[in-house]
């Protein structure tokens, strides 16, 4: 397949493409920013080709101009095996799809619409290899998938032919069993059988499943009469069971009824014993309370004196505290007078800095404006130089470009002219001297020597009262027809320079380019005079300091620059002064404003305070206490207290010895073991009975249950015979394709050694001498071999990836472009779209060299956003995205 050319309308962004005179072989290179549209060339291609000019599908769909109501147009010139077609789509839903193709050998033919699709898609189906034209086919993001090589139907061929050409397949009979009838029998066989990996299908599975359900039904038809078995023992069994309990139920009952009275007596000794000691707990709570009491009076006795001894030690040290808070507030007084005065002292001082400074100011401004007076004034100069100057270049100059092309025109002229001379015919004539002839309509004396004269379409001759027209025959006089045009043309150009000949052009293009000249060397000399600087803000800079000079010469007298620098360095020096002395008292009063002794007394009276309040919330609790309770009767209660608890232990003993003896815990449990077993007497016969009449219904209604179980074993039988005859055809088939698949695979072990080789020649380029690579039975690379180390082909970076991906493609293109006599027919173009980014320079210098190479034999497209990286590429066409899109 060869692409000869792609016009594209309408199709997402882009309005108008073309992409035209492709060379059959060769590298082409196209380039453009990102979104301009080298992808689009890709969708559109493939829409052409493949996809119905009505179709509504999500591709075509994405092909529509976001913004504009067109419908897209793909027109492409292409040779496909003996074919050479023009198919121009237009995509739209209905009528507005649109499809035409016009083949023009090996003999014409013109469709249209569905016609023209299908008969596209039967060119295409015969003469392209859909695999191989997909693998060659490198989008962007693509350059990372492995590819299966043995699945390219063409490449495959490719292979055989070679291997056949070695001498490695000596017989014909070796070849590759994939396409072969046999194969083809033996894999439909199969799959009636297994999936593609082997596993089971339906039809074995149905086999299996019915042996495993009549095996089911057999052990559920002696399960079934087994459990009938078990019925019949249960149900004599239950009838024993209901005869014990009978006999055992009175007994139980009368030990229950001495059991319950045995443990109501425990339970009311166990109360007395409760009640005895709650009453001792009680009288150990009193004691307890009372002995909290004293402990609680003695601490306020001790609380109070410890208050009061404290207060009279702190009101020792409150006269003293007072005479240094009444010091150090003196101190602060005469501190902050002291800070004041200096604070007013450096006011006065900044100002007559501010002044000395303003001073300084406009004397630096009167000097300034003397240099910018000048500036002003050769700026205002050059302004109008320029502006003079710019009156005299004209809008459209003449160039030495333009008086070349009058200068050719010219010479043109005067070569027509001289090849008309040269091809005309003559006539020549002989007359008396003195004779007056007109050659268009210009007298001519002839001097009585034979005179030849030219002769042009339409020249006339005057001899005496006779005119001559020449009529040259038609098709004769081109010469004269040319001349014509190249006076045309001289024309056209000097009336567009507005001049005569070739000599005003020049006389014209040295005047401008002198105007030009002088204009230049102004705005230069203007450029001088700024420095750098911008005209306007010289200009405000002038005006600004003119306003304020003359402002301050209004209101005092003018300084020095020199006296007005010594004022403000005088006012400086006393304001630093100042302020040093202002710190200073600052510091001094940070430290007097904390008021250190001052604190010390505040916390001092504070202390008092607290402790007074204290002592005298001592003194009212101690008294509250001793009104309510007084010191002696605490002591009598106390007593009383603990004799009462010690008579309330005693009786609690005693009731206790007795309860150990009745043991209630005991009673109760014995109680509850002979509720038990009355309990389960009960439900034991009553399961049993109802377990009795359960079986009785069963034991009578179950029969035949012996023949059911013949019955599944028969039928399990005949479900074992057909699975086995199914499993062993089955086999049979996976055996023999197990044996041609291994014939296949040694076979294709053999063809595969071309590819290898090819492969590891492109490798040997771009990674070095001696790189070997890894191959699976599907012809895809596995891993890389280089200096003695194996990797595997995901561990590779992602650059070396993009690399791979596209020696493997170049090794399959190479291999059908040269492989048997119709390799014009198999072969297909590679397209490439935004590759090797992530190659570093010097692989990129062999990947260019390597896409030369293969365009030596195939027809390579590749689209990038960084024309730079294929710059070393032997490119037989090359143009961005820009320049095709203006083909219009």
């Amino acid at each position: 397949m060869r692409i000869h050319s792609l016009i594209i309308d309408n199709v997402r962004a882009v309005e108008h493409l073309e992409l035209t005179d492709l060379p059959d072989t060769g590298v082409i290179l196209i380039h453009g920013e990102n979104e301009a549209g080298k992808s689009t060339i890709l969708d559109a291609l493939d829409a052409v080709l493949t996809v119905k000019h009505d179709s509504t599908a999500a591709k075509i769909r994405a092909l529509y101009p976001k913004g504009r109501d067109e419908q897209p147009e793909v027109t492409l010139a292409a040779t496909v095996g003996p074919y050479a077609f023009t198919v121009h789509k237009r995509f739209g839903k209905g009528a507005k799809g649109k499809a035409e193709l016009t083949i023009t050998a090996p003999r014409r033919e013109e469709l249209t619409g569905e016609q023209a699709h299908n008969r596209l898609g039967e060119i295409l189906a015969e003469h392209v290899d859909q695999e191989l034209f997909d693998a060659l086919f490198l989008r962007q993001g693509a350059f990372t998938e492995t590819i299966s090589a043995a699945g390219i139907p063409s490449f495959t061929r490719a292979l055989e032919a070679s291997s056949d050409a070695s001498g490695s397949s000596a017989d014909s009979s070796e070849a590759p069993l994939d396409d072969s009838g046999l194969m083809q029998r033996v894999e439909a066989e199969f799959a009636r059988y297994f999936t593609g990996k082997g596993n089971d299908k339906r039809v074995l599975t149905d086999a299996d499943k019915a042996v495993t359900e009549a095996e089911d039904a057999v052990r559920e038809a002696e399960a079934n009469l087994a459990s009938y078995e078990r019925d019949v023992d249960e149900f004599a069994q239950s009838e024993a069971t209901m005869a014990e309990i009978e006999t055992e139920l009175p007994g139980a009952e009368e030990e229950l009824a001495e059991r319950e009275k045995d443990a109501a007596a425990a339970k009311e000794l166990a109360g007395r014993l409760d009640a005895a000691k709650e009453k001792a707990a009680r009288a150990t709570v009193d004691v307890e309370r009372i002995e909290e009491d004293l402990e609680r009076r003695t601490a306020l006795v001790a609380r109070v004196q410890e208050v009061e001894a404290e207060l009279a030690s702190v009101n020792e040290s409150l006269e003293p505290a007072r005479e240094r808070d009444r010091a150090e507030a003196e101190a602060l007084a005469a501190k902050e007078e002291s800070h004041t005065e200096a604070r007013e002292k450096e006011t006065t001082a900044r100002q007559r800095l501010a002044e000395a400074e303003t001073s300084l100011a406009v004397a630096q401004a009167a000097e300034r404006l003397r240099d910018l007076a000048d500036t002003v004034a050769r700026l205002a100069d050059a302004d109008a130089e320029i502006a003079r100057l710019r009156k005299t270049v004209p809008d459209r100059p003449v160039t030495d470009d333009d008086v070349r092309a009058v200068e050719t025109a010219s010479n043109e002229v005067a070569l027509q002219r001289r090849l008309r001379d040269a091809a005309a015919a003559h006539v020549d004539i002989t007359a008396p001297d003195g004779t007056t002839i007109t050659v268009d309509g210009a007298g001519h004396t002839v001097d009585g020597e034979p005179e030849s004269i030219a002769l042009h379409d339409g020249t006339e001759l005057g001899i005496g009262g006779v005119t001559l027209t020449y009529r040259a025959a038609a098709g004769t006089d081109t010469a004269s027809d040319a001349l014509r045009d190249a006076e045309a043309e001289l024309e056209r150009l000097i009336s567009a320079l507005g001049c005569a000949d070739v000599d005003e052009a020049r006389a014209l293009r040295d005047s401008h380019r002198e105007a030009a000249a002088s204009l230049t060397a102004a705005i230069d000399r203007r450029r001088d005079i700024l420095r750098g600087r911008d005209a306007d803000e010289v200009r405000h800079e002038h005006t600004r300091l003119t306003e304020l000079v003359e402002e301050s010469e209004s209101e005092s007298e003018s300084l020095s620059v020199d006296d007005a620098q010594a004022s403000v360095d005088t006012a400086r020096a006393e304001v630093e002064e100042i302020a040093r002395a202002v710190h200073d008292l600052a510091l001094e009063l940070v430290q007097l404003r904390t008021k250190p002794e001052h604190a010390k007394l505040v916390a001092l009276e504070a202390q008092i305070a607290g402790l007074e309040s204290t002592a005298s919330g001592a003194r009212s609790d101690l008294a509250a206490a001793r009104e309510k309770h007084a010191d002696d009767a605490l002591v009598a209660a106390r007593d009383t207290a603990v004799a009462a608890s010690e008579t309330a232990a005693a009786e609690a003993a005693s009731v206790a010895e007795e309860v150990a003896a009745a043991d209630p815990t005991q009673a109760e449990r014995l109680r509850d073991g002979a509720r038990n077993r009355l309990d389960n007497l009960t439900k034991r016969y009553n399961a049993a009975r109802d377990r009795r009449l359960q079986l009785e219904s069963r034991v009578t209604s179950a029969e035949g249950e012996g023949e059911k179980l013949d019955h599944a074993r028969a039928a399990l039988e005949v479900a074992r015979v057909g699975r086995d005859r199914l499993r062993r055809k089955a086999n049979a088939v996976k055996l023999l394709r197990e044996m041609l698949v291994e014939y296949r695979d040694a076979a294709r072990a053999k063809y595969a050694a071309p590819f290898a080789q090819s492969l590891q020649r492109y490798a040997s380029q771009i990674f070095g001498p001696g790189t070997e690579f890894t191959l699976d039975d599907a012809l895809s690379v596995e891993a890389r071999t280089l200096d003695g180390t194996t990797i595997d082909l995901v561990q590779l970076s992602g650059g070396a990836k993009e690399q791979m991906a596209l020696l493997t493609r170049f090794a399959i293109a190479d291999m059908v472009a040269g492989a048997g006599t119709d390799s014009e027919e198999t072969r297909v173009p590679v397209v490439v779209d935004d590759a090797l980014g992530a190659t570093d320079p010097q692989r990129l210098a062999r990947m260019n060299a390597l896409f030369s190479q293969v365009g030596e034999n195939s027809q390579v497209f590749v689209l990038t956003c960084f024309p730079q990286r294929f710059d070393r590429v032997a490119a037989a066409r090359s143009a961005s995205i820009q320049e095709l899109k203006g083909g219009r």
